[in-house]
C-alpha cells in the first residue's frame, strides 16, 4: 500500500526534480517521531503535523527571503535530525534502533497504519485527478505556468504537503532508504519506458507494487531484510529500464 501511494507521486517528483525533498522530509520526520515517543503521542499524527510544519517553514523562508528551496530544506533537515536526537536523549528507557529507522520494520504495522495508507492512496488519486493539468504545467516549468495563469505556487504547496504526509506516515514502516527509493525509482523507471504521463503513472504504480511483492518473497525465502531487498529489486528494474530505453532510442 505504501508502494502504491508513493509511486502515484513518483513521476511528478522526478519531473519536478525534487528527489532531494523526499530524503530530506524522511529525515525531518525523525524529529516528529522522537517527539511522539517522548510525549507518548500517536506516531502518525505527531510526525505528520511536524513534517507539515517544517514544509510550511521551508516554503515561507524560500519565498519571503528569496533563498534556494533546496538549501533551506537541507538546513532544516540537519536541525530536525539534531532536535530528534536531543529529544530521544530525554527518554532514558528508549534504545534507538538505527536499522529499523533506515530500512523500516514490517512488524510495527497496525490497523491504524493501514487506514492511513488507504486514505493516502485516495488523497493522492483525488489530487492527481482534480489538478492533473495544473500539476503537469507546474512540474515542467513553474514560471511559464504562472504566465498562463496556472496557480503554480499553490500546486507546489499542495504537492509538497501531500508528499510530506506520505513520507510522515510511511517512514515509520518503510524507513528512510525505502521511502526515498519508492518516491524516486518508480518514476525514473516509468519515464525510461514511456513519455506519456498517464501511462508513466500507471507503469510507476505497477513496477513499485511488483518490486514490493517480489522483494517480500525474496526476503522471506532467503531470510533477508525486506526493505533493503525491495530497494535492490527496484534498482535492478531501473537498470533494465535503461536497457529498454537504449534499445527504444536506437530503433527510433
Amino acid at each position: 500500500m505504501s508502494a502504491i501511494s508513493t509511486s502515484l507521486l513518483s513521476v511528478f517528483v522526478t519531473l519536478k526534480k525534487i528527489s532531494y525533498m523526499s530524503e530530506a522530509l524522511s529525515h525531518i520526520s525523525f524529529a516528529g517521531i522522537a517527539l511522539a515517543i517522548l510525549l507518548g503521542l500517536s506516531l502518525n499524527i505527531t510526525s505528520t503535523i511536524f513534517v507539515l510544519f517544517i514544509v510550511a517553514i521551508i516554503l515561507y523562508i524560500s519565498l519571503q527571503y528569496n533563498l534556494e528551496e533546496s538549501n533551506v530544506t537541507m538546513l532544516l533537515m540537519s536541525v530536525s535530525m539534531a532536535v530528534g536526537i536531543i529529544l530521544l536523549s530525554f527518554k532514558k528507557d528508549y534504545v534507538v534502533d538505527v536499522s529499523s529507522y533506515m530500512f523500516g520494520n514490517i512488524l510495527l504495522i497496525n490497523k491504524e497504519d493501514l487506514y492511513w495508507l488507504t486514505a493516502l492512496i485516495i488523497i493522492n488519486l483525488l489530487f492527481i485527478i482534480a489538478f492533473y493539468r495544473e500539476i503537469i504545467y507546474t512540474v515542467y516549468h513553474a514560471s511559464i505556468a504562472e504566465f498562463y495563469h496556472v496557480p503554480a505556487k499553490l500546486i507546489t504547496v499542495l504537492l509538497l504537503t501531500i508528499l510530506g504526509i506520505n513520507i510522515a506516515i510511511s517512514v515509520k514502516i518503510t524507513g528512510i532508504v525505502m521511502i526515498t527509493a519508492q518516491l524516486i525509482l518508480p518514476g525514473m523507471i516509468s519515464l525510461n519506458i514511456t513519455r506519456t504521463i498517464p501511462k508513466a503513472i500507471i507503469i510507476s504504480v505497477l513496477f513499485s507494487a511488483f518490486a514490493s511483492a517480489f522483494g517480500f518473497l525474496l526476503s522471506f525465502h532467503f531470510n533477508l531484510p525486506s526493505g533493503a531487498v525491495i530497494v535492490v529489486v527496484l534498482f535492478v528494474l531501473f537498470l533494465l529500464s535503461l536497457s529498454f530505453k537504449r534499445l527504444f532510442l536506437k530503433e527510433h
